[in-house]
């Protein structure tokens, strides 16, 4: 009798068999809470803007790695840019040319011409805008802006 039909039944009795997983079923409650902007959010921003910046000219200064030049430009641009959502527009354009010169300089770091007389020009740079930043967008200053 087992010479017809072979140990297949009795092997098929004693292997497990593979489980099916399924992914688990994602549920995602999106809800909007506007909140008014608030002053000091701004001057967080703007914090962090020049303590980036700073981090960027002492990467520049000590020829860091570029990926730390790199990721402080990146956080520059993203924190100059959440500075931009409290301006009204006359505030808007001033802080935008800054932007718009940061970018350069973030185009500068990634490009590979990068040498000597270039990063010191880029730590000038810097150091300018850094001063523009402090004295014309501090809170202070910037409240005239603000809306």
């Amino acid at each position: 009798m087992i010479l017809f039909f072979g140990c297949y039944s009795l092997r098929k009795k004693f292997v497990r068999k593979k489980k099916r997983v399924s992914p688990p079923s994602v549920y995602v409650d999106f809800k909007e809470y506007k909140s008014p902007p608030s002053s000091q959010l701004y001057q967080d921003y703007y914090l962090f803007a020049c303590g980036w910046l700073e981090e960027l000219i002492k990467g520049l200064k000590f020829t860091q790695n570029t990926k730390k030049q790199r990721q402080a430009i990146e956080e520059a641009i993203f924190n100059v840019e959440q500075m931009t959502v409290f301006l009204n527009e006359e505030g808007k354009k001033k802080l935008s040319l800054l932007y718009k010169e940061l970018l350069e300089i973030k185009k500068e770091i990634s490009s590979l011409f990068f040498n000597e007389p270039r990063r010191e020009f880029l730590i000038k740079k810097t150091e300018k805008i850094l001063r523009k930043l402090s004295s014309q967008f501090s809170l202070s200053k910037a409240s005239v802006w603000m809306e």
